[in-house]
């Protein structure tokens, strides 16, 4: 197995040459001391579980980067995780304000999408009585959820999604130099996969699934997109040296149009396969309920608040963001600078019939025939390429945890030498005195 600890070697006096349980547990020893000098005024809580991505949550202030990087030997890349997971408990904005910004947006979004009836998607989707913010963001069991729900969480995720890529562009542009290079370790193994995908795809304009992957690479200086160059190109003035109660709005407004198209196909994509989706029997009366036009579905929500948002579903959070320092003004604030969004109305995208589908398959089957035709290029603008290759990256990364995932033996044995206790000891001998460490197990320790 190759070991890339290049720049942590520089640090040792014997270079790391394998991954055993010992090795294992003095890396990962080591990597904890970073919390000490990045966030030394903040009780930081770092955990290497046996599974899973690296994250944060900033709310417990606990930092989470998963056994599998550092056994597949990439150890300079799991200190820089842990760096950059560490910028984010120093510099990011609660999980709760950005999930709350969301989530406004993505109302006013809705609200902005036309159906028939003089209805809009905003209507239709909260006449679903199961829909609330808390099981948007926080059911991981999507079997519970009705297919409006699984909509609005899909929808929630890939936005906060681009957010994150905002913030990870701010946080690791203001990261000291002599730190960022481990960084860079884990960048430049994923620029390579979106370089090949951009290459063979010839995707380079942007929709809301590959406009994070663009907005990354560009800014960082990797790829340049001439999009995104175009409409967000200022790094330092849009990004970099502004907060991101600053920067969000802005970028909601630059990409209004581009999350408007994105929502509205997601959605036809969703209603078109809904009697595919599982639900439990309640839900799936509610569901009917509401297909039938049943108004009374709407009273059950209770009084809507004046910008149109359902009170129940925010006022719970609003006071989650005062307990963190906010104050009623600073929220209102927020709600203000989303609801200021410039959003033109749009008429919901229609899934194609089988007619339509059938006369494309029929379209390309004779353009294949002539290979110059422009129709065979590869589309410049295809959201299914896009939301492929995001669907890609991210079960590539679920497969490289599964396949590098320790055993809880495994882990047991690592953490075994947590409990080698080193004392050292004087003995007189006479005239004479020996210096010697004890080295002892502490077994009773689990």
């Amino acid at each position: 197995m190759f070991i890339d600890a290049e720049y942590m070697n520089r640090w040792l006096k014997n270079p790391i040459e394998d991954i055993s349980p010992k090795n294992l547990f003095d890396i990962l020893t080591l990597i904890k001391h970073y919390k000490e000098f990045i966030v030394p005024d903040v009780d930081v809580s770092v955990e290497f579980p046996i599974e899973g991505t690296p994250c944060c949550q900033l709310e417990k202030n606990r930092v989470i980067v998963p056994y599998y990087m550092v056994k597949e030997g990439r150890v300079d890349a799991t200190i820089g995780a842990m760096i950059h997971e560490l910028h984010h408990i120093k510099w990011s904005d609660s999980e709760k304000k950005i999930a709350y910004t969301t989530f406004l947006f993505v109302c006013e979004c809705l609200k902005k999408i036309k159906l028939d009836k003089n209805k809009t998607l905003y209507d239709k989707v909260f006449q679903d009585p199961d829909i609330c913010f808390d099981v948007v963001f926080n059911c991981e069991d999507t079997t519970k959820l009705t297919w409006r729900g699984k909509f609005l969480q899909e929808v929630v995720s890939i936005i906060m999604f681009n957010l994150n890529a905002l913030e990870d562009i701010r946080i690791d542009a203001n990261t000291p130099l002599n730190l960022r290079k481990y960084i860079i370790k884990t960048e430049e193994k994923g620029v390579e996969s979106y370089k090949e995908h951009i290459a063979k795809e010839g995707v380079e304009s942007s929709d809301m699934y590959s406009l994070p992957y663009h907005l990354l690479f560009h800014h960082k200086g990797y790829v340049e997109n001439k999009e995104v160059d175009s409409k967000f190109g200022k790094t330092e003035e849009y990004i970099v040296d502004v907060s991101p109660e600053k920067y969000i709005p802005h970028f909601f407004s630059v990409y209004g149009d581009l999350f408007l198209d994105g929502i509205s196909e997601l959605y036809s994509e969703f209603e078109h396969n809904k009697d595919k989706s599982d639900f439990s029997g309640n839900m799936k009366e509610s569901v009917e309920a509401s297909d039938e036009g049943d108004e009374n579905v709407l009273d059950y929500l209770g009084e809507m608040s004046k910008d149109g948002i359902p009170d129940f579903m925010v006022k719970s959070l609003e006071k989650e963001l005062e307990k963190q320092g906010l104050s009623k003004e600073e929220v209102e604030e927020l709600k203000d600078s989303i609801s200021d969004t410039e959003l033109k109305e749009k008429e919901v995208k229609k899934m194609p019939t089988q007619e339509e589908l059938q006369k494309t398959s029929e379209t390309l089957i004779v353009d294949n025939k002539n290979p110059s035709s422009s129709k065979n290029a590869p589309s410049k603008n295809n959201s299914g390429l896009a939301r492929s290759f995001h669907d890609k990256t991210q079960n590539k990364e679920k497969k490289l945890v599964s396949e590098n995932t320790i055993t809880k033996e495994q882990n047991a044995q690592i953490h075994s030498f947590e409990n080698v206790k080193i004392y050292p000891c004087k003995e007189t001998f006479g005239e004479n005195m020996a210096c010697y460490d004890t080295v002892i197990f502490d077994a009773t320790q689990n």
